[in-house]
């Protein structure tokens, strides 16, 4: 019981130190640090209670990452490597859940600990009639393509549903996927297909979808997660 009750307090601890700066002045070493810091945590804890403590805290150094950006643009002055703090907590997160050497070895009862951290970093953004939303759509077609079979499983069952019938184009959820990083290919090829990346996006697909707050933001990608758990 102590444990978890230790890094429940170091979490909150640690986002304290770190939004207790003014927002144009934020240390970038230690919010750098903060931040691996709580993803090491999330991927690695089984109990829920500093789970979800880590979660918040990660939650609060995104959100001071984009108030010191906002403040930055009006400046025109800051730091890069703050600003884009929160895309690359979100990179390193789908690195963990699609690198064929970390998700071999990675325990399927985590998941909860990748969707906790997606969910901090999309949360973060600011709402859309103050900035465009991009980390959002971003992780959300990787996830998307993460959670599809693999590219030979993929095209054969699109062209069996095509051929058997010609009036329906199966392929328009593809639009969503144009938004993931992977341009080159929609599908994850054959060699780099892991069934465990699989179940961890479905895993955070289902908590993006029951999470209020992005409620807005998953409304365009629930047919696809649903094709994605069918299919």
């Amino acid at each position: 019981v102590g444990s978890w009750l230790l890094t429940k307090e170091a979490c909150a601890a640690l986002s304290s130190v770190v939004t207790s700066y003014p927002s144009s002045s934020l240390p970038a070493q230690l919010v750098t640090t903060a931040g691996s810091l709580l993803i090491s945590t999330l991927t690695s804890l089984k109990h829920q209670g500093a789970a979800f403590a880590a979660h918040r805290a990660l939650q609060e150094l995104s959100e001071a990452c984009h108030a010191y950006s906002s403040n930055a643009a009006s400046n025109s002055l800051g730091n890069d490597s703050i600003v884009n703090l929160p895309l690359s907590w979100a990179r390193r997160l789908l690195h963990e859940i699609s690198s064929t050497e970390i998700v071999r070895d990675s325990t399927l009862r985590r998941s909860t600990g990748y969707a906790l951290g997606f969910l901090s970093v999309m949360r973060s953004e600011p709402p859309p009639n103050i900035a465009p939303r991009s980390i959002c759509p971003f992780v959300l077609a990787n996830i998307i393509r993460l959670s599809l079979p693999c590219a030979t499983v993929m095209t054969q069952r699109l062209e069996h549903m095509t051929t058997s019938n010609s009036s329906y184009d199966f392929m328009v959820f593809i639009q969503h996927l144009s938004l993931s990083s992977q341009m080159n290919s929609y599908f994850v090829e054959d060699a780099n297909y892991q069934w465990r990346s699989r179940v961890h996006a479905l895993n955070v697909l289902r908590l993006a979808i029951l999470d209020a707050p992005l409620a807005s933001d998953m409304r365009k990608f629930v047919g696809d997660a649903i094709i994605s758990a069918m299919i």
